[in-house]
């Protein structure tokens, strides 16, 4: 499940590189269509009402400088991404690195689990004279039902006044 999650954090990485990358490229072009339609239109100026080549030249600077300057922007965008994109990749080793890290520790701590309950001591069965199917307890209830007191059955049975306790709550827990 982790492994799902690094990898959809790479899918995620990748998408967001092309959706910064495609937007930018789909800008530049849609400015160097600008200069060129521009270029294009003042070539037809220069035909129709004939301004100097000196004039031309001017726009034509100012408009490479755009373009230069777009060009320099694109480029600042680009290294900000790939910036961006190793930090990621960064992030994602790192993440990778601590999920190893927290497998390595679960399965230790499952070995030391399988390792306490295996070295585990059984569990003690209660006396003989407790267990619920015993003639004594099947006795003791049998008293209780009839109203006798606590105290008096444990003097008459010769057990203790915790016991009758204790087979009085084995009763509810067995659903007698």
């Amino acid at each position: 499940m982790i492994w799902y999650a690094l990898a959809a954090s790479v899918l995620l990485l990748i998408g967001l590189i092309f959706f910064l990358v495609l937007p930018l490229r789909r800008r530049l072009d849609a400015q160097r269509e600008i200069v060129h339609n521009l270029q294009h239109r003042f070539e037809g100026i220069e035909k129709e009402t004939g301004l100097t080549a000196h004039r031309l030249q001017e726009q034509h600077g100012r408009l490479s400088r755009l373009a230069d300057e777009q060009h320099r922007q694109l480029d600042d965008m680009l290294k900000k991404q790939t910036e961006l994109r190793e930090k990621m990749i960064k992030r994602l080793r790192r993440i990778d690195d601590a999920v190893l890290r927290l497998q390595t520790q679960q399965n230790e701590l499952d070995r030391k689990i399988e390792n306490t309950v295996a070295s585990a001591p059984p569990k003690p069965k209660p006396p003989d004279h407790l267990r619920i199917d015993s003639p004594l307890v099947t006795e003791v209830l049998e008293l209780l039902a009839q109203g006798k007191a606590p105290t008096e059955i444990a003097r008459e049975k010769g057990i203790q006044l915790g016991e009758i306790d204790l087979i009085r709550g084995l009763k509810h827990f067995a659903g007698k």
